[in-house]
């Protein structure tokens, strides 16, 4: 299943699971959102070469609904 033009949302994507996930997205043609607290830890692990654009670190607690509303309007186009 192609995602051609779609945007994901990978939360918890400093933790194995999530990151597997968003560094899968882009084989799919999606472009990927990958949330976590930490950017330190966002950024340990860089997406392979092919997915390098398609994925963009945002680091944000979701907790938090100030936070939240915040990188909702850093990532609006």
């Amino acid at each position: 299943m192609g995602l051609s033009g779609a945007v994901a949302l990978a939360a918890g994507a400093s933790g194995d699971i999530g990151r597997a996930i968003a560094f899968d997205l882009p084989g799919a043609d999606a472009e990927v959102l990958m949330l976590g607290r930490s950017m330190a830890r966002l950024v340990q692990s860089l997406p392979p070469k092919g997915a390098r654009g398609r994925c963009h670190f945002v680091a944000v607690n979701l907790t938090d609904s100030g936070a939240v509303e915040r990188a909702a309007a850093e990532i609006s186009p």
